[in-house]
């Protein structure tokens, strides 16, 4: 899409009496969210053709019912999958998408003769997936999907996934990458800087004004910057990268190597304030205040690794040096010092001796101890304080958490649960007190407010379709109140709410689907098809890890990440504790719990045998 394009675009109504807001702003809001699924019930194509692999290289028959199902089960999913590709998308891929939907269709038949193919043909468009330009072409379908307002809130959230795993595939590290991307839309100076210097345009190393400022683009040519480096292949060049360390010792020693030394950073600005950099050998510090190094630093009194990468083009430089630092770290914990190391989440990023990107360093503050009265949600508040203290990805945890937690009373009324919603988060919020009440306030008073509201009316559904229409019986009785309540309230939320475009569209696409009491529970009956696929699913993935035979490194992968991605929101959250009357909160815990138990014995386990379930 181009600049013209996009600016066009920007300004297109969302209905007859109400503006949309520009796209480019949905679009931030989309990247904003750190999870790597916003449509939980849908599996992506990448963890889908992860999954048909194992299926392939791990099982050999068909014979039973059980089996065969297993077998439908996977194809289905990916087929499915597939379908989901943005058309931008399915252009770059068509040949290899057309060969794996041809090798999969009609499996487990012939599955003797045909699993070479299948092997081949899926592996082939495992390494498409990394091929250049179809990061960018991901890109180019969800920005499409977003500059249109009458695209369905599933189209947006199944694209955005696919970006999502798709940088994963490339090695790149998502989150922040979309986190560069999404301060580029947002306009903000110092990631159109760092973008700018990661694809060559300036070798400027300075802050000025405009570096914690606006950028002064337009929405084009955010776009256009975006476009290009979500496209652009891993700079060859010398690299180097300095990382953060937390934890450490003064006394603990840590031995200097070739490629890695260590030194603490008051140290290193002593060293650049006094113009000693050649005694250093880092020679791309520069001593100027003005520095992006400079601020990289701040205040902060901790170990820094600077590591060498050498010569070469990394997907994920900053993951790749954290690797190497962490390796001997731990060659230093095994000598029988058992501090615990923690890497900071700032880093200094330089390519033959230019800062190309940084990220300041710094200890997350102590949270403050508070003393609160004995009550019900005593724990609940105490980890929201903390949570808001440290950071804030463990602070949409919590607040996960916290709409979970109140989920858990499964209120019957819609309306009537938004409303105590409402009243929990004001109550929690001016419990907080210190500052914290406006910082909570920001975070809740609209987007955890409404997605509350989208998410009660999306979970009743499938509850309400189970409610069966049959002769002599009340059930229609008491289904219908509820969906013309639900009708009702959606239509109110829909007027009043038009700040946060994502809940906007969720909120219109949920309008359309609701129209009569029938359309509503049609709407329903169809999410429980989703959910009983999922299960299905999960049942696959269990087989797999319990019959397969030796793990393959690639078949571990592939099974955590089934795990993480099997084990989500949707099912953990909602739908399954609706379905079997356990409760959210149950079914939460029990999920989370057996993910756990997964990851650690994945970790360990010789084969897939080995897996505890």
């Amino acid at each position: 899409m181009s600049s013209g394009d996009a600016r066009r675009q920007v300004s297109r109504p969302c209905g007859r009496d109400t503006a949309c807001p520009p796209f480019t702003t949905e679009l931030a809001a989309l990247l904003e969210i750190r999870d790597d699924r916003l449509a939980p019930l849908e599996l992506g194509p990448v963890a889908a053709v992860q999954d048909m692999l194992a299926l392939l290289v791990n099982r050999h028959r068909a014979d039973s019912s059980a089996e065969k199902a297993t077998w439908k089960s996977a194809s289905t999913d990916m087929l499915e999958a597939l379908s989901l590709l943005g058309p931008t998308v399915r252009g770059a891929l068509e040949p290899l998408i057309d060969r794996a939907r041809k090798a999969v269709r009609g499996l487990p038949r012939d599955i003797a003769s045909r699993r070479s193919e299948a092997l081949r043909a899926l592996r082939a468009l495992q390494d498409g997936w990394v091929a250049p330009g179809v990061v960018q072409a991901a890109w180019d379908d969800l920005t499409e999907a977003c500059s249109n307002p009458d695209t369905s809130d599933t189209t947006v959230a199944v694209r955005r996934d696919v970006l999502h795993a798709l940088i994963g595939s490339a090695k790149r590290s998502p989150d922040r990458t979309l986190d560069l991307v999404r301060n580029v839309l947002q306009d903000r100076g110092y990631a159109i800087h760092e973008v700018r210097a990661q694809l060559g345009d300036t070798q400027r190393d300075l802050i000025d004004d405009s570096y914690f400022g606006d950028g002064g683009l337009s929405d084009g040519d955010r776009l256009d910057l975006c476009r290009r480096f979500l496209g652009a292949s891993p700079r060859h060049g010398h690299h180097v990268v300095w990382v953060g360390i937390l934890d450490v010792a003064q006394q603990v020693p840590v031995q200097n190597q070739a490629a890695i030394r260590f030194y603490r950073s008051s140290f290193v600005q002593m060293y650049r304030r006094e113009g000693l950099l050649a005694d250093l050998r880092a020679p791309e510090l520069s001593s100027s205040p003005g520095s992006t190094a400079d601020w990289a630093f701040g205040d902060t009194d901790l170990m820094l690794a600077r590591v060498d990468l050498g010569q070469g083009a990394f997907p994920d430089v900053v993951a790749e040096a954290s690797r190497r630092c962490r390796a001997v770290l731990n060659t230093v914990g095994m000598r029988g010092h058992t501090r615990q190391w923690r890497l900071s989440d700032g880093f200094i990023h330089a390519i033959d001796g230019v800062i190309v990107g940084t990220a300041q360093f710094h200890a997350p503050p102590s949270p403050p101890v508070l003393n609160w009265p004995s009550s019900p949600d005593h724990d609940l508040t105490q980890r929201v304080i903390q949570a808001v203290a440290e950071s804030k990805p463990e602070l949409n945890n919590v607040l996960q958490d916290l709409e979970i937690w109140y989920q858990a009373a499964d209120q019957p009324n819609p309306a009537q649960s938004i409303k105590d919603y409402v009243a929990l988060i004001e109550r929690q919020a001016a419990r907080l007190g210190l500052g914290y009440y406006d910082y909570i306030k920001k975070h809740l008073a609209e987007t955890w407010v409404y997605q509350r509201a989208v998410t009660t009316l999306r979970s009743v559904m499938p509850q309400a379709s189970r409610i069966r229409l049959s002769p002599g019986c009340c059930s229609r009785h008491r289904r219908e109140p509820l969906m013309s309540e639900i009708i009702v309230e959606l239509g109110r939320l829909a007027k009043d709410h038009t700040t946060s475009p994502v809940l906007g569209r969720q909120l219109r696409s949920l309008t359309r689907e609701f129209t009569t009491p029938e359309s509503t529970v049609n709407w329903g009956m169809r999410q429980r098809a989703t959910f009983d696929q999922a299960v299905l699913r999960m049942k696959r993935v269990r087989d797999i890890a319990t019959h397969a035979g030796s793990s393959t490194h690639e078949t571990a992968v592939t099974l955590l990440d089934l795990a993480h991605y099997l084990s989500g929101t949707a099912i953990g959250l909602s739908l399954q504790g609706l379905t079997d009357a356990r409760g959210v909160k149950a079914a939460h815990a029990q999920h989370a719990q057996r993910a756990t138990q997964w990851q650690d014995s994945l970790r360990s386990a010789s084969t897939i045998r080995d897996v505890s379930w």
